[in-house]
């Protein structure tokens, strides 16, 4: 399959438009816009705390070094087990001494100046996108309190609140269930909409990479549609998805076969049927949905 044949398969135009969008120049510099890079400051390390990881370090007390570094605003390196360590602290510590001396053994493979400098990384900017979507979507449209949400029928607007109270809203008024059972934890949702007497809730995600989590995130925006009822003309939830999952290497767009290209999620983006799109073409679905009639779905 090629990268043409790939797009002409893709259930929803608007997921058409956003592999096409994604795979074109300055997607990037474009996206950022809505989702902006932070350059995070260094975090801040107690000199009575480094002083006691020095001491640690230089005695090669194992034990001491450990316990000290749970205390540091960041952990030098990532490792499965310091999350329990730190939970449980000296406990934990005293009781798993074979976890304890791996741990020592690794920090001590590193420089103690490159060790100060570990334990204060700034906090990856990745791990401060989640909100940069809903900043976005609220210059983009006039907040309004329930009532005057519930009353409005003229034009676009959003309505004001934080998670608990978009998803109260949408449970009291749209008929919104969360998803139940096992690995089921939901995202939230980021946004709704009201164009004339439509309702749009929204779920976004912007993904930076492939992975187990990142899977189960994509699942969750692309199972959005179906925890709203179907039988509610005046409801059209849409999934919002960026970066990772919509994009194919450049020699990939030539390419005459995608077969190991196209893994599980583009292909589950391609077979979506529901409103699936880029924030960068949001607007423009919204446009559409104000010039369409009271009562419609997107196409």
């Amino acid at each position: 399959m090629s990268y043409g044949e790939f797009l002409d398969a893709v259930e929803n135009p608007w997921a058409r438009r956003s592999f096409e969008l994604a795979n074109s120049p300055k997607y990037l510099d474009r996206i950022e816009e809505i989702y902006p890079v932070q350059e995070n400051e260094v975090r801040e390390l107690d000199p009575e705390l480094w002083g006691m990881i020095e001491r640690a370090y230089d005695r090669k007390d194992d034990a001491a070094l450990v316990m000290a570094l749970l205390r540091a605003p960041r952990f030098p390196y990532n490792d499965p087990y310091v999350g329990q360590l730190r939970q449980f602290g000296e406990a934990a510590v005293s009781r798993n001494p074979k976890q304890v001396l791996r741990i020592a053994r690794r920090i001590y493979d590193m420089p103690k100046q490159e060790l100060h400098a570990a334990c204060r990384e700034p906090v990856e900017a990745s791990r401060q996108m989640g909100p940069a979507f809903r900043n976005w979507i609220h210059d983009q449209y006039p907040l309004k309190d329930e009532e005057a949400f519930l009353a409005h029928d003229d034009g676009v607007c959003q309505l004001a609140g934080g998670d608990k109270a978009l998803e109260e809203f949408a449970r009291r008024h749209l008929g919104y269930r969360e998803p139940r059972g096992k690995g089921n934890k939901k995202m939230g949702i980021d946004a709704i909409l009201k164009t004339n007497g439509l309702y749009v809730p929204i779920e976004a995600k912007f993904f930076s990479e492939d992975g187990g989590t990142q899977r189960h995130q994509l699942q969750d925006v692309l199972d959005f549609t179906g925890r709203f009822p179907k039988d509610r003309e005046d409801v059209e939830p849409i999934g919002v998805i960026d970066g990772y999952y919509l994009g194919f290497h450049h020699d990939c767009v030539s390419d005459p076969d995608l077969t190991t290209t196209i893994n599980r999620p583009r292909q589950q983006i391609a077979e979506c049927r529901a409103p699936l799109l880029s924030a960068l073409l949001l607007v423009d679905l919204v446009g559409d949905l104000l010039r369409a009639p009271r009562k419609t779905t997107v196409a």
